[in-house]
């Protein structure tokens, strides 16, 4: 049989802010229902479209669900304590044409939420958790890449260089 080849990443900032990587075995205690993103009040486990297979890495607020990964959502921090996200040869080898429309994430409560004019003259860059050309396999997938939930802040030359030289690598040891 054919095997099937999948790198399974996952992202966070730790409580200093510094960036690291797992994998993790805990689920989540959340009983929201919402059957469509993988919640449901007789087994609340949260699923999302096989992002989060092995656990969730950590405590949230709040699991958003996204077509090509999952999030774990700070509300103090207004950022992502976490991304997973399940990539294939298939999945990174569709592209879809980068839109820069950068949005709030209606999502999270209003007091919750990150903004565009928290970024504005910050000096930060919006830093994607979840890389939009790594998770960009439909147009959704694509914008929903770009919602605020998937930002953190980025110092401009570790987003615009080694960041953007880590995800090309996870694309490329995808394939």
């Amino acid at each position: 049989s054919a095997s099937i080849k999948c790198i399974m990443h996952i992202l966070f900032l730790d409580d200093l802010g510094k960036c690291g990587g797992a994998f993790a075995t805990v689920n989540s205690s959340s009983t929201n229902s919402d059957p469509a993103h993988g919640l449901s009040e007789s087994q609340p486990t949260f699923k999302c479209n096989g992002h989060v297979a092995f656990g969730i890495p950590g405590p949230e607020d709040q699991l958003l669900c996204r077509e090509a990964y999952a999030v774990g959502y700070d509300y103090d921090k207004k950022i992502p304590a976490w991304v997973a996200y399940r990539l294939t040869p298939d999945s990174v080898n569709k592209k879809f044409k980068r839109s820069n429309k950068f949005k709030q994430d209606t999502s999270i409560p209003i007091q919750y939420r990150s903004t565009l004019s928290d970024y504005r003259g910050s000096g930060y860059d919006r830093g994607h958790m979840a890389a939009s050309a790594a998770v960009d396999s439909s147009y959704i997938a694509m914008l929903e890449s770009f919602l605020l939930s998937n930002m953190v802040p980025q110092l401009p030359g570790l987003n615009r260089q080694g960041w953007r030289y880590l995800e090309s690598y996870i694309r490329e040891w995808t394939n």
